[in-house]
């Protein structure tokens, strides 16, 4: 390492989903700005999806060890306390880990700890990085973590929540209704908060991109978890309803529940694929011959906090058209704001109207229709590109940690 090189431990408590592109993206800009990068993560199991993709070998030196909880014992553990907690399975790891975390920051003067949630039981190490080591704290929350849309937390979860903002340096959040709720619930730490949104990665999604598709089925395709069954089982059935229902196919990759997913599709007589869990470069073949994204978002249970879900900014980029179903908040606002061409159902409202879908299914396979085959076109939105590139946004988060 260059003398005065600048240091900064990335923590995070595992490495998926949006985590994974999100911390390695980061890892690569602060390497490229002259930081020297360490990562500390639970594991690294998602490599078996990603290595085909991801070189995270090459800049990333890596600290990590296993626990030697049995599974037994950690579920049992996880149970006891999530009574008081919503704290997740991670939590006994990280309390046994934090001394190996301290020992590691005193002893390379790590200046720089970035933290990121969800898992947010790393969160725990705040109170004693802040007391044990000069190491400034920033704080990255991918989803609310008191106030979380999905889950029940308790007045404790919010006494830990407000220790940690207290002690950190500044608290990244990614939604601008995440924003909003934090910065009105903490007006005395309202200068802490910033918003760097998650968003693209270029280099994988370019070889997606084509300006035209020809194709002998218009593919609607979902990649990730379903959260609503039910609201997917609505757009299944609309579908089903369309005369021109025969010139589509559903293609849906790695569901959270693949049987569940398989009873809905084949009920309705729909030509379809069910796939599995896959690595991202073929994920990224499908993205390239697929006609049409499929997106609906869950709405919130218990405060009003949106998510933007990671492969909102992944089919924004490659601006196909994209049927949205789901409330009209922040992912909504940004397909409104980018895409070329969309269907939008408010499926919060209490005339929600499923048959609107079916009209415009139709529709889209007439208009769409030449000779025999489907022709879609796309193109790049460069405002889009702009504003959304993680790159951009690495810098950003970057800047924030050095103020």
């Amino acid at each position: 390492m260059a003398k005065g090189q600048k240091k900064l431990l990335l923590v995070c408590g595992v490495l998926d989903g949006v985590s994974r592109f999100r911390l390695l993206n980061l890892a690569h800009t602060a390497r490229n700005m002259k930081y020297d990068v360490y990562l500390k993560t639970r594991d690294m199991d998602f490599r078996k999806y990603d290595c085909d993709v991801l070189d995270y070998d090459f800049y990333l030196k890596e600290h990590r060890f296993r626990s030697r909880w049995s599974i037994f014992c950690g579920k049992l553990f996880r149970s006891l306390i999530n009574i008081a907690f919503h704290i997740d399975y991670q939590y006994n790891y990280w309390r046994k880990e934090s001394s190996s975390v301290i020992d590691f920051i005193n002893k390379n003067k790590i200046e720089r700890v970035f933290i990121s949630g969800p898992p947010f039981s790393p969160f725990t190490l705040v109170s004693k990085i802040s007391k044990e080591t000069s190491a400034e704290v920033i704080l990255d929350l991918r989803d609310g973590f008191y106030l979380h849309p999905y889950v029940k937390t308790s007045f404790l979860d919010a006494k830990l929540e407000r220790s940690c903002f207290e002690l950190a340096k500044a608290i990244i959040v990614t939604a601008p209704s995440t924003f909003n709720l934090y910065t009105k619930r903490y007006p005395d730490l309202k200068n802490k908060f910033y918003r760097v949104n998650n968003g693209f990665d270029e280099k994988y999604l370019k070889c997606a991109f084509k300006e035209k598709v020809i194709t002998d089925k218009i593919e609607i395709v979902f990649a990730g978890t379903i959260y609503d069954f039910d609201v997917f089982e609505k757009f299944v059935s609309a579908l089903s309803s369309a005369k021109n229902k025969d010139a589509y196919r559903v293609t849906v990759i790695g569901s959270n529940n693949v049987d569940k997913t398989e009873e809905i599709l084949s009920k309705y007589g729909l030509d379809y694929r069910n796939l599995p869990r896959m690595p991202y470069s073929r994920v990224i073949e499908i993205y390239k011959t697929s006609a049409m994204f499929l997106l609906f978002l869950k709405s919130p249970k218990y405060v009003k906090s949106y998510q933007i879900l990671a492969k909102v900014y992944e089919v924004l980029y490659l601006n196909k058209p994209i049927l949205y179903l789901g409330p009209l908040k922040d992912s909504y606002e940004l397909v409104r704001d980018y895409s070329n061409d969309f269907f939008a159902l408010d499926t919060d409202a209490k005339d929600c109207d499923y048959d609107v879908l079916t009209n415009y299914l139709d529709d889209f396979a007439s208009k769409s229709r030449f000779n025999d085959k489907f022709v879609i076109s796309s193109k790049l939105n460069r405002d889009y590109l702009k504003e959304y590139n993680r790159q951009s946004l690495s810098k950003k988060i970057i800047s924030i940690i050095e103020e």
